[in-house]
């Protein structure tokens, strides 16, 4: 039965090679604008499912509290003891300008110890010495010799990567008006909201370059193969059409893109070129004995079961990742499978046509060739 179906869809692409590549075209195009729906998910946190105890405790606790800790760090720029009036001054103003940011509901640090029992900031640093000695909240914010606090902002931004975004932006900036009257302190802002949007923006930008890294690599091996330039560019169309229609599939499906499913792309391109390389090779070794149309229709009737077969074991252990409760996990099944899937079609319909046509063209220059 795939013999058949691969005998008559050879039949189409020899006749009518364009018309092929004109419906996957605009399959292409109508897929396109899913890309642009895509949504990615910074928050490691959104890996694990929602009806979890801790997620649910932590999302309760969110809703009452606002649960979110983010850590403003200082640390002087030289030796300096952060009990200093200038330096308390400083955290003071700091302090301030922070909890008025809608999304900070509540700033502690040593400033405020000092100002709850004294009502200001002291201009005497033994004043000072003496209202934190006598409270056993000090050391939550300073290290023992004085040298390292920091301030503890209670946040209500969830896993909002926007939200989370904007309130490391407004805390830079609050630090940034600041700096006229900055004793030398290096702010540093961290948290755990905070790590999971500067980890996947860390990841975004590897993506970005691993991907075309990955795909300029399988060019040059593919080009090495067949020690052409066109025909190893050849295959590759398999890897370009399989990897824009799974990202506009997905973004058409609502699938969020996140930490543990954006490498992807490699895999789907990994796995999508073998189809093209073994297509395109055994087209060739076959062209040596039979002509173009039956070459290409050898080539498709002895491989495409093997192909079909390859994909549905494939597409078959990648969906068994749905079985686990990880939401992150069932998506990088989903896409995975549907990478393998775009794949299997490109090399089965869009392939051939490419050969046909790109065979068609060689032969005729060579011709021409002779004749001149």
């Amino acid at each position: 039965m795939l013999e058949e179906f691969a005998e008559k869809i050879v039949k189409l692409q020899v006749k009518y090679p364009q018309a092929v590549l004109l419906v996957i075209l605009s399959i292409t195009l109508l897929l396109i604008p899913g890309i642009l729906k895509v949504k990615i998910e910074p928050s490691l946190e959104k890996v694990l499912p929602e009806d979890l105890a801790v997620i649910k405790t932590m999302n309760d606790m969110r809703t009452q509290f606002g649960a979110d800790m983010v850590y403003v760090v200082l640390e002087p720029d030289y030796a300096i003891d952060v009990r200093e009036p200038k330096v308390l001054k400083y955290i003071d103003a700091l302090q301030q300008k922070l909890a008025k940011d809608k999304n900070i509901l509540e700033v502690q640090s040593i400033a405020s110890i000092v100002k709850e029992k004294n009502g200001f900031i002291p201009d005497s640093k033994r004043k000072i010495e003496a209202l934190l000695n006598e409270d056993p909240r000090t050391f939550k914010f300073t290290n023992r010799d004085y040298s390292l606090t920091f301030l503890q902002l209670r946040t209500d931004t969830g896993t909002n990567a926007a939200l989370i975004k904007r309130l490391k932006f407004d805390i830079k900036d609050d630090i940034a008006s600041l700096e006229e009257i900055n004793p030398g302190l290096k702010a540093h802002v961290t948290g755990f909201n905070i790590i999971d949007k500067a980890t996947f923006d860390i990841m975004i930008f590897d993506f970005s370059f691993e991907t075309p890294l990955a795909f300029a690599l399988i060019g040059i091996v593919v080009f090495i193969t067949f020690r052409s330039l066109a025909k190893g560019f050849i295959p590759m169309t398999v890897v370009m059409i399989s990897m824009l229609w799974t990202t506009g599939l997905i973004g058409y499906f609502g699938i969020v893109l996140s930490s543990t499913n954006i490498v992807a792309a490699a895999m789907i391109m990994g796995l999508g070129i073998d189809f093209g390389i073994h297509i395109l090779y055994r087209f060739y070794e076959l062209k040596a004995k039979h002509s173009r149309e039956n070459a290409l229709t050898f080539t498709l009737r002895e491989s495409i079961r093997a192909l079909v077969a390859a994909a549905l074991t494939t597409i078959a252990a990648f969906l068994s990742l749905l079985s686990t409760p990880l939401p992150a996990i069932k998506n990088f099944g989903i896409i995975l499978s549907i990478g393998i899937a775009s794949a299997l079609v490109a090399a089965v319909v869009a392939l051939p046509a490419v050969i046909f046509l790109y065979d068609t063209y060689i032969d005729k220059k060579i011709k021409l060739a002779k004749i001149s």
